[in-house]
């Protein structure tokens, strides 16, 4: 009996060595034959890198860190330029300073959801597309500085102030905002004159009708020229046409027609004027005419999205 276990033994690995030996030399054969084996090409995976993330919001500030710097020093202008207009305590700058550090906190709250969202979604380059519709918003909420209207920061200035230091503010504040207008109209007219050639006198009159005609955008920020020009896109064409001639009106009405789709963008992210010229009722349909997105880099990525 035991010979009879032992040669089955025998039979059973001789098979298992002759198995292995035939499936090594196919496998060589294969290998050394072209015309079986095609080549395995690897694709590489496209990821967007966590950096741009913070890049795409923060611009040359690069990163969170240097962004709440930034944050910072424009809190404490602009405590100082409250001081300045109307004197404050110490109680009244401490209460200032706490305000603005919960708008800072609130923003990069904001930025903190949109990362996650990010983090989703950097392999996609469709849906990325889309993630950088909700960064414009954060990203010019960054440039302008957390600190308007609808802010802890103002909020808690006009709670703050005494009847006496909100008049002398209100005045000073209106003051400024006059003047800051009116140099963004003469530097979109000088931007607008590379693309239609504007005489002395012409420059000169497209001043005075944007300057009569619109209003300052609600909050001052990178979209101030996208909100002027919308607004001069509405001015009645008898008040504005007469300013120029058939072929720079020609050029100025195809901007109009561009930056009129731009009207949803600007609505909801509130950086229209109230009344006026900016109270348009928004159109069915219509996408917003977004900035170029700013470049990227890409790690183990055969190429960028579309439009990136």
């Amino acid at each position: 009996m035991a010979r009879v276990h032992n040669f089955f033994r025998n039979v059973i690995t001789a098979f298992a060595l002759t198995a292995l030996l035939a499936s090594s030399a196919w496998a060589e054969l294969l290998v050394e034959n072209d015309d079986l084996v095609e080549e395995v090409v690897v694709q590489p995976v496209f990821v967007m890198a966590d950096e741009n993330f913070e890049q795409w919001i923060f611009r040359e500030f690069q990163n969170s860190a240097g962004a709440r710097g930034r944050l910072d020093a424009l809190l404490n202008l602009n405590i100082e330029s409250v001081a300045e207009v109307c004197g404050l305590s110490e109680a009244q700058r401490q209460k200032l300073w706490l305000a603005g550090r919960g708008d800072i906190k609130r923003f990069f709250d904001s930025v903190d959801v949109l990362r996650r969202k990010f983090q989703q979604v950097k392999t996609d380059q469709n849906r990325l597309q889309e993630l950088f519709r909700d960064v414009q918003p954060l990203h010019a909420t960054f440039a302008a500085g957390p600190y308007g209207e609808s802010s802890i920061f103002f909020k808690a200035l006009k709670n703050t102030l005494t009847s006496e230091q909100t008049e002398l503010y209100e005045q000073a504040a209106r003051d400024r905002r006059a003047f800051l207008y009116r140099a963004r109209v003469e530097e979109l007219v000088v931007k607008l004159d590379e693309a239609i050639t504007l005489r002395a006198t012409q420059r000169r009159q497209f001043e005075k009708v944007l300057l009569e005609e619109t209003r300052p955008p609600a909050q001052f920020g990178v979209y101030d020229d996208y909100v002027m020009l919308w607004q001069a896109s509405r001015i009645p064409e008898e008040r504005l046409k007469p300013v120029f001639d058939d072929r720079q009106w020609r050029t100025l009405s195809r901007h109009f027609e561009k930056i009129r789709g731009m009207e949803p963008f600007l609505k909801s992210n509130g950086l229209l004027p109230d009344g006026g010229a900016g109270a348009a009722v928004l159109g069915p349909g219509v996408m917003p005419v977004l900035p170029p997105m700013p470049a990227v880099r890409m790690r183990k990525a055969a190429a960028a999205p579309a439009g990136f």
